[in-house]
């Protein structure tokens, strides 16, 4: 499973499989963090969005897709995340 590809992980993820998920936790939880953390430069805050964002795929794997790549998907999520907290913080 650790050598799948992204979209065989994000397949099996929409066929309700954990380790899938949790391979694809493990692949991008420091990208993730690390685009977040270095415009928050906060790790509770951080971690939370990053949660979020994994918390949403899990949500959404039955509908969930994924055109651009997953990288990039996910780059676009860390930064809407971070647009929206910068909204709610105004």
């Amino acid at each position: 499973m650790k050598n799948s590809t992204d979209k065989e992980l994000l397949d099996a993820i929409k066929g309700n499989d954990h380790a899938a998920f949790e391979v694809l936790f493990n692949r991008y939880w420091e990208y993730l963090f690390s685009i977040v953390y270095r415009r928050l430069n906060n790790r509770e805050e951080t971690q939370d969005i990053v949660q979020d964002i994994f918390i949403y795929i899990w949500n959404s794997r039955a509908s969930l897709s994924v055109k651009t790549g997953l990288e990039p998907y996910l780059f676009t999520a860390a930064k809407n995340q971070l647009y929206s907290l910068y909204r709610r913080d105004k």
